[in-house]
């Protein structure tokens, strides 16, 4: 099981006779392809829907990227106060947000607030609400297009996070738990095995900007692996195979 990491690390190796191969580069503009990028984010049905808060256009955050920088942590006191709605949406947003769809020949284009390997936009945003102000506890996706969260399961999960899930004692304390997780399948069509390094890459994109978007706004954050993935997945409504749980974010309020 040791060597499970260097034999994917190996066969996921891009060699010197890939560039020569015409078709696998042809593929990148292939109808099927472009299909897919059109289509690629992710629709979660639900019969809730929480809006935007009111006024929401892009989060206007007023600290430079370097200050940004220079105050990221990793923070562990998460505290009792609730977080309020609309800076979780920020957080949302600056985490994975569509900025705007383009339309080119009958064919969508999303320009995100992250990169995205091969605009196919892999990443997709959960949150478990556990104190959120406006915004009932349960488990949500956030639609990166529309920018509101789609409701999957009302209810408390703090003492499931507790129980089940979360390794550290202290993380089901936090106010809203971020979940990025990682659409495989629809880069694995386009990039075969490295599909799946892409999508780790993706998902550090939007970590970063949770981070930075979150210190901008004078909240706690920390990200962790530390999860139980069947137990997070199967709640997120993932098989875990084509789409699996990457990173936990927590995020509360310092005050």
């Amino acid at each position: 099981m040791r060597d499970l990491d260097e034999h994917f690390h190996v066969a996921s190796r891009n060699t010197a006779h890939t560039k020569n191969i015409r078709a696998a580069h042809q593929i990148h503009y292939s109808d099927h392809i472009v299909e897919i990028s059109d289509k690629a984010p992710v629709q979660v049905p639900s019969s809730s829907v929480i809006a935007p808060p009111d006024g929401a256009d892009r989060p206007q955050l007023k600290m430079s990227l370097e200050e940004a920088l220079g105050q990221r942590v990793s923070g562990r006191n998460f505290g009792q106060s609730q977080l309020q709605y609309a800076a979780l949406w920020k957080v949302c947003f600056a985490a994975n947000g569509v900025r705007q769809v383009i339309q080119s020949g009958g064919s969508r284009f999303y320009r995100r607030t992250v990169p995205s390997s091969g605009g196919l936009g892999s990443t997709e945003v959960y949150v478990v609400a556990l104190s959120v102000s406006g915004m009932p506890s349960g488990i949500y996706h956030f639609n990166s297009v529309t920018h509101d969260f789609w409701e999957i399961e009302r209810g408390n999960f703090r003492d499931w996070l507790h129980r089940d899930v979360l390794f550290q004692a202290e993380f089901p304390c936090a106010s809203a738990v971020l979940v990025l997780a990682g659409s495989f399948l629809n880069l694995r069509k386009k990039y075969g095995i490295r599909g799946y390094r892409s999508a780790l890459v993706d998902a550090g994109h939007c970590s970063q900007n949770v981070y930075l978007a979150a210190t901008a706004m004078g909240l706690t954050v920390c990200a962790t692996t530390g999860f139980i993935d069947d137990e997070l997945d199967e709640a997120l409504q993932l098989n875990g195979v084509d789409s699996a749980a990457l990173v936990v974010l927590l995020i509360a309020d310092k005050s």
